[in-house]
């Protein structure tokens, strides 16, 4: 949540620029997470132990994300749970912003991708 704030022009985080405000706007997210959601809302924290619920919540905010014109990445770091990599995967943009990171190399390797996926070239004469 706090990470598509920061990205946002609304309050609590107002420096964001509007999606798409020039043609050099990007905004991008990374996303990773090493196991299952295992807190769900209560009120207005989030110390619930419903997984299905914050499983919910967490596929409604990728949602609102990308809905937002923000490029989402997620990553599965040792992530063992076959519902959880699931999810992640329909979190994600595509199914080329997903990575499954088994290990520490996987993960090099990930952000590696991301970064040349980010990086753009501009030829000028």
């Amino acid at each position: 949540m706090w990470g598509w704030r920061t990205l946002s022009p609304e309050l609590p985080f107002a420096d964001g620029a509007a999606t798409n405000a020039t043609p050099k706007t990007r905004k991008v997210m990374i996303l990773m997470t090493d196991g299952d959601n295992t807190r769900s809302q209560v009120d207005a924290n989030h110390e619930g132990g419903d997984a299905a619920a914050a499983n919910t919540t967490m596929s409604q905010l990728c949602t609102n994300i990308k809905n937002e014109k923000i490029e989402l990445y997620t990553i599965a770091f040792t992530v063992t749970s076959a519902p959880s990599k699931t999810l992640l995967q329909s979190c994600a943009t595509s199914s080329a912003h997903f990575y499954d990171a088994t290990d520490s190399a996987a993960l090099q390797t990930a952000f590696s991708r991301i970064a040349g996926s980010l990086q753009r070239l501009a030829l000028t004469h």
